[in-house]
């Protein structure tokens, strides 16, 4: 029996380490972290191992040009809270499923002892855009019936 790309543990997808921000940071030195490290998201902790949320660029531009947030402002008020976590074991497909029933772009992973061991985003994960798991669940959440569904 062999194994595909969905059954890849998601340790091995990650390549570096994730930026942890922590909550009193101002979103003006965290979108100077997120722009010197060349990233999209960081994980805000009081502690590097205990994830709290995370924070996307996407959100700090937002919080600024739409809710005219201040740039001294802390990030914990824009970051998304209670983050979608998922064992750092857990194989790649369970990701894929999770982010695309969120609608999020990355989710913490968290090792054996609920520890933060990464920060996992959409690109880490081989042909996310491609189709396959997010194609079909958006498919069924679309659609409002049986026969629907067989016609997308």
């Amino acid at each position: 029996m062999s194994s595909g790309i969905g059954d890849i543990p998601l340790r091995e997808l990650v390549q570096s380490q994730p930026l942890v921000i922590l909550p009193e940071t101002s979103i003006r030195d965290a979108l100077f972290a997120l722009n010197r490290d060349d990233i999209q998201a960081g994980v805000v902790a009081e502690q590097s191992d205990t994830p709290l949320g995370i924070v996307t660029l996407r959100e700090l531009i937002d919080a600024v040009t739409l809710k005219r947030a201040d740039l001294n402002e802390p990030v914990i008020s824009y970051m998304t809270a209670a983050p979608i976590s998922l064992p750092v074991d857990a194989p790649a497909h369970r990701a894929r499923v999770a982010l695309t029933r969120s609608r999020l772009s990355h989710l913490v992973l968290l090792d054996s002892d609920g520890r933060l061991f990464n920060l996992l985003s959409q690109s880490d994960l081989p042909g996310f855009r491609e189709g396959g798991a997010e194609a079909l669940i958006n498919t069924i959440q679309h659609t409002g019936n049986v026969d629907s569904m067989a016609a997308a």
